[in-house]
């Protein structure tokens, strides 16, 4: 199972972490969605939404930090996937590059 994680905000220097497909609605109620799909071989990162892509600001789409996780599939219901802490806990990822 692959896992996608967006670097969605920083707290008092604490990072949050969000599971991806990850939504957010504008004040025009147009919507944003940073989503996924994966192969073998690789992982595509993209936007999907009704929000106009040409006016979008940059800080949407330029400098964003996405961690990806390769679960055993057998984990599969076992854990809380949402929490990348929890993961890669529970987990034991030692090789895991923290920002």
């Amino acid at each position: 199972m692959t896992l996608v994680y967006i670097l969605w905000d920083t707290d008092n220097g604490q990072d949050i972490w969000r599971l991806l497909p990850q939504s957010t609605t504008f004040e025009d109620n147009t919507s944003l969605t940073y989503n996924f799909d994966f192969t073998q071989n690789d992982v595509r990162f993209f936007l999907e939404g009704d929000t106009n892509f040409s006016t979008l600001d940059p800080v949407w789409t330029n400098n964003q930090i996405f961690r990806v996780v390769v679960v055993p599939a057998d984990n599969v219901g076992r854990i809380d996937y949402s929490d990348i802490n929890n993961v890669i806990e529970l987990l034991d990822i030692k090789s895991f590059k923290r920002r």
